[in-house]
């Protein structure tokens, strides 16, 4: 079924959102540039492709078609896994998207399994790998292959949907028509995107801009082949440059504005001069959600995303890009204009959840928003991101609470000091304390951000984050951790030497990091063995990360369940999902780090490390945590081929440390 446009028809601008992104809510760059177009005079319309290509992909009638044109990819056990999806996709979505039957653990986790099956069979059929929350095309992408992939790609499953969903009589007058990217996800599936729309449309100015391309445009020479998809690229914030490049291709008027990028711009050294045109955030009119308020999202209540500032008010951190593209100062909406475009999310826009999607607000905003909700009585919920802040009392955070905050997301990065100080983050574990015990009590789901392997990072530095959060672990709800990306434009690829980076890999693909090694040689990335230790020290990590489809479901879950002032709720709830009764327990002992002759262990019960041979880890494997006898123990270092007094110290250190017992 084609995506239909009805009274937006005569539009001369439309701003579009490209896949691949969370289906929960929708994104706010595209209600941020229709409300500054129409404030303008301008008859704007929005697209979320991303959202139709997702209700159209996961369908029935898709997969059936996938199942029917690509029956040669499958095998017949995904076959049968794909016959099952089918059956159920529509069913699941309906749930999903039911209050009654979302908090249900066993259908939620059917219901996710459903989505998960269908994204994998449609990466088997086509030319990329895709899930809920990433798309990767199979050929690695260049500015040196960029046009050969995207020669390939168009006869694929994307391209094809944009033919079925796109009514191309229904885009109408429309002069000029935006593409707003802001993920490297996107970066494809938008230029397929403008590709398509160039062929079948005349004289229609495609521009793109976003948040992607305002951090990649700092390296220039992988910009240039873009410009055979689109006419023109808006650098940075592009509420004023919209506007003024709307006027120049609809009324021929001069641009002055120095953050549009046409090809021209380039010079013979493929560098282009630009400077950022910011706006004034309090003359930013109220994001307007015209053709966005619809039922197609994944969430069984509204969620709507607002901004309150722009930029980071800290921005010193030294992996951090996320600020790039914005002013060198922090822009705050005034009290009076956060009240009235509350007012206007909750009254006109019946919202029951606000995603306040700033990078990270202040305990004095928070307390100004928390004034506004009390005063006005608006009745919502809403999560946010904050920093570990000194000034996060347990009298705000309880403020927060009663005004209807769910939870917060949390950058604490790392539980070492001498991390955190590389990392220049501002804070302490003292800190981290304060957040972490404040949030618990006041019955807030904090959601702890972590980095593994940065690149300062030490044995010792993680050592102290294991035995801390083991000896936190009954505060902390949930934690994420990613391994460390050497991303464009920060304070570390500025200094690699300071940071312990001895070469760094000539990147002329389109992903926003980089290759590179550690002066010290340790190259090794064990982010998997440590989120699966750390998912041992909090249990309920697997809620957030593991059994939740969206990240954004969590506050619909939690706000029909208030689970959070009961964490063996939330357990059960990973219980019921997992379909089994799943108890945890403590391991006995951890391994950390090994080689081919030693492993460093960790015993929980007397949070010390101890290194001991590897031969011992595979005796130890064997028995599990059974009860063994002396003789039992000494039968199998036998069979090992251990020598009798080295067994014999290893006999006193494991009934010592309680790993076995006699």
């Amino acid at each position: 079924m084609k995506l239909t446009l009805n009274e937006q028809n005569l539009s001369k601008v439309f701003i579009i959102f490209p896949p691949h992104w969370c289906p929960s809510h929708p994104y706010l760059s595209l209600p941020c540039i229709q409300s500054y177009l129409k404030a303008e005079g301008i008859n704007t319309g929005v697209i979320d492709l991303n959202i139709e290509l997702f209700n159209h992909f996961i369908s029935a009638d898709f997969l059936k078609n996938l199942l029917n044109n690509y029956r040669d990819k499958f095998n017949e056990n995904e076959i049968f896994l794909l016959n099952e999806v089918i059956e159920n996709i529509e069913a699941s979505k309906t749930e999903l998207n039911d209050s009654k039957t979302f908090i249900n653990g066993r259908k939620y986790a059917k219901n996710k399994r459903m989505i998960d099956f269908a994204y994998r069979s449609i990466s088997l059929a086509g030319e990329f790998n895709i899930d809920r929350n990433r798309l990767r095309y199979f050929d690695n992408v260049n500015i040196d292959n960029i046009n050969k992939v995207m020669d390939k790609i168009e006869k694929d499953l994307i391209y094809k949907a944009y033919k079925r969903l796109i009514d191309l009589e229904a885009l109408g007058a429309t002069k000029l028509i935006g593409i707003s990217i802001i993920s490297e996800d996107q970066l494809i599936p938008a230029l397929l995107l403008c590709r398509y729309l160039k062929f079948k449309l005349e004289n229609v100015h495609i521009f793109i801009g976003g948040s992607y391309l305002s951090k990649l445009i700092r390296d220039v020479s992988i910009i240039k082949p873009i410009f055979n998809y689109c006419d023109s690229i808006i650098v940075d914030e592009g509420e004023k440059a919209v506007v003024e490049l709307t006027k120049h291709v609809l009324y021929g008027k001069e641009i002055k504005s120095k953050n549009i990028i046409f090809e021209s711009n380039y010079n013979k050294n493929n560098n282009v001069d630009f400077i950022p045109n910011y706006c004034d955030i309090e003359e930013l009119p109220i994001p307007n959600f015209e053709g966005l308020l619809n039922e197609k999202y994944l969430a069984p209540v509204r969620i709507l995303p607002y901004y309150v500032s722009r930029k980071c008010y800290w921005n010193k951190c030294t992996f951090c890009q996320h600020d790039e593209g914005y002013s060198n100062r922090v822009k705050v909406k005034s009290i009076g204009k956060i009240r009235d475009e509350l007012i206007k999310y909750n009254t006109d826009y019946k919202v029951d959840v606000i995603h306040f999607i700033d990078s990270a607000l202040h305990p004095n905003t928070l307390r100004n928003i928390c004034k506004i909700i009390r005063e006005e009585n608006l009745k919502i919920k809403w999560f946010c991101y904050i920093r570990a802040e000194k000034n996060f009392s347990y009298e705000l955070l309880k403020e927060m609470k009663l005004c209807g905050c769910i939870y917060v997301n949390v950058g604490i990065e790392s539980f070492s000091n001498s991390v955190l100080k590389s990392m220049n983050k501002g804070i302490e574990i003292s800190d981290i304390n304060n957040i972490i015990l404040n949030t618990d009590k006041a019955g807030i789901w904090a959601h702890l951000f972590l980095i593994n392997n940065f690149p300062t990072e030490t044995l010792k530095d993680k050592y102290e984050s294991v035995l801390y959060l083991n000896s936190m672990s009954e505060h902390i709800h949930s934690i994420s951790i990613g391994k460390f990306l050497l991303m464009r434009n920060t304070e570390v690829i500025k200094n690699p030497k300071k940071f312990n980076i001895s070469k760094i890999y000539e990147n002329n693909s389109y992903s926003s990091f980089y290759e590179y090694e550690k002066s010290d040689g340790d190259n090794n990335d064990d982010t998997e063995q440590v989120t699966s230790l750390f998912y041992k020290l909090v249990p309920t990590s697997k809620l957030f990360n593991e059994k939740l489809a969206y990240r954004d479901h969590l506050p619909a879950l939690l706000s029909l369940e208030e689970l959070v002032l009961e964490k063996h709720r939330i357990v059960n709830f990973i219980d019921e999902v997992d379909e089994s009764c799943i108890k945890y327990l403590m391991s006995e002992y951890i391994e950390l780090v090994k080689n081919n002759t030693d492993v460093i262990i960790f015993i929980p019960k007397t949070c010390k490390t101890f290194k001991i041979p590897m031969c011992f880890i595979n005796i130890l494997s064997e028995f599990g945590n059974k009860r063994i006898s002396r003789f039992q123990f000494f039968n199998k270092c036998y069979n090992h081929k251990v020598e009798k007094n080295v067994a014999e110290k290893f006999w006193m250190f494991i009934t010592r440390n309680a790993i076995l017992s006699k």
